[in-house]
């Protein structure tokens, strides 16, 4: 395969998925009076975001372990 049949074929993939993510969700907005469980469970999926920040290392090259250290200084 050549690269640019890969691009191609990449580009129809995110293509199919983007109609069928639209698809997903008009049919959660029309059905919402009937089946609200899966409107809101698929909305709170979209909601959650990572709150753990990684291990860094500090000047004296020591691990930072809490989360109020981690936080940048200007």
């Amino acid at each position: 395969m050549t690269q640019k049949e890969f691009a191609d074929t990449v580009q129809a993939c995110r293509g199919v998925n983007k109609i069928t993510k639209g698809h997903l969700e008009l049919n959660l907005a029309r059905n919402m009076e009937d089946k609200q469980k899966g409107f809101y469970k698929y909305i709170s999926s979209k909601r959650k975001t990572w709150e753990n920040i990684s291990l860094l290392l500090n000047e004296e090259a020591d691990l930072l372990r809490k989360n109020t250290e981690k936080i940048i200084k200007y």
